[in-house]
């Protein structure tokens, strides 16, 4: 296919993913959406996964890009953020970790789950 196909591709699927949210009254984010029509779409086969894997390597890529930013902004505000500076520090450290826990236990059922099957 062409070269824009897969960039076109993710950027349809994230417009009806935010159109989604607009719609369904649960307050789910439209990217969450998107990414799950995206999931749906690539396992499906519905979705060609050679022009999405090609645009979406080239956007991992470039993500650093992503964070300037809230790094920015983050280094503008520091001075506010000190007096908060420890309670921020255990939040995102307690986060992190369930984070952690909550992703290897999802992954440790899934892959239980397709070892059932398979056998």
């Amino acid at each position: 296919m062409k070269k824009g196909t897969g960039i076109v591709i993710i950027m349809v699927v994230l417009l009806i993913g935010q159109i989604l949210s607009m719609v369904i009254p649960v307050k789910i984010p439209g990217p969450i959406y998107g990414m799950v029509l995206l999931l749906i779409g690539l396992t499906k086969g519905i979705l060609p996964l050679e022009d999405v894997e090609r645009v979406s390597q080239v956007l991992i890529g470039n993500m650093i890009l992503m964070f300037v930013p809230g790094g920015v902004k983050l280094i503008q505000v520091f001075d506010q953020l000190v007096d908060s500076l420890l309670p921020l520090i255990i939040v995102l450290l307690v986060s992190t970790f369930v984070t952690m826990g909550v992703t290897a236990f999802v992954a440790d059922v899934t892959i239980g789950y397709f070892e059932r099957k398979d056998s």
